[in-house]
């Protein structure tokens, strides 16, 4: 079986953001040899760039894929579907919330490393009345919203502080029709979902993001630092707002995500 894969390499130089499309592994001209993997040094002539993220772009192999889920319920659909078994899918049920979800997740890829994406799926609360309830999308940015301290009025991040970084990103889409036309959008990951007017103004002058979830940083911290690709990808079930659970959409995003799902199945099948 030919097992070349081709990415997208991603990497900064001088904090500038650069991308090309690179084999799995390359040796430049000055004979470093750059595998896969997030925050190794890749060499251009002289200067050190420093990889963020690779993603697929095509594979001559099946891919193997971690299916990452707060909750049976929301992926429930898509594990009892009636398609033929998944080679390469796994799928794991982490609980709610970033703790459960990290120790899961650790645990996991103590077990078995070798990945070639961790996909994070699940419902999640927009900030934006634009993206319509139901609507799936693509979270191609994670914040840990709460990590740092207040001062006062004010809240000084982790990075502020000194202390973490708190935003992630996820890697490239692959070019797959399951991913083509999905919204792109920044997300932020908290432990207590908004839901006060005065707090949900603040989150979103201070980081302005599209959606909220309890587990999607957590995700993108664990592939960070295990160097493997990530994507995260979210139905919207309700707004960030007064919690109003006549208002939400729950099945309708459940529906659509798993219907999401079974088109990523498919894709990576043949």
């Amino acid at each position: 079986m030919n097992t070349s894969r081709l990415f997208v390499l991603v990497y900064s130089v001088n904090n500038r953001a650069r991308s090309e499309q690179i084999p799995n592994k390359i040796r430049v001209k000055d004979k470093v040899s750059v595998s896969k993997g997030v925050g190794k040094k890749y060499y251009r002539g002289n200067t050190i760039a420093h990889i963020h993220f690779f993603a697929y772009i095509r594979m001559e192999k099946q891919m193997n894929v971690l299916v990452i889920a707060a909750t049976e319920e929301e992926i429930q659909p898509f594990i009892h579907s009636h398609v033929e078994p998944r080679s390469g899918i796994e799928v794991l049920v982490t609980g709610v919330g970033m703790v459960a979800t990290s120790f899961a997740l650790g645990q996991k890829l103590a077990a078995t490393p070798h990945y070639d994406l961790l996909l994070n799926v699940g419902i999640a609360g927009s900030f934006k009345r634009s993206i319509a309830l139901g609507e799936v999308v693509y979270v191609y940015q994670d914040t840990f919203a709460e990590l740092g301290a207040e001062d006062g009025e004010q809240f000084v991040d982790s990075v502020a502080l000194g202390l973490a970084k708190h935003t992630f990103q996820g890697a490239l889409a692959p070019d797959y029709p399951a991913f083509q036309g999905l919204r792109q959008c920044r997300g932020i990951t908290v432990n207590t979902v908004h839901g006060h007017e005065e707090t949900i103004d603040a989150i979103a002058q201070r980081l302005n993001p599209a959606v909220e979830s309890m587990e999607g940083a957590a995700v993108f911290y664990a592939a960070h630092q295990a160097g493997l690709p990530a994507i995260q990808i979210r139905a919207i079930s309700n707004y960030v707002e007064r919690r109003n659970k006549a208002s939400w959409q729950i099945p309708l995003a459940i529906e659509n995500l798993n219907r999401w799902l079974k088109v990523f199945a498919n894709s990576i099948d043949r």
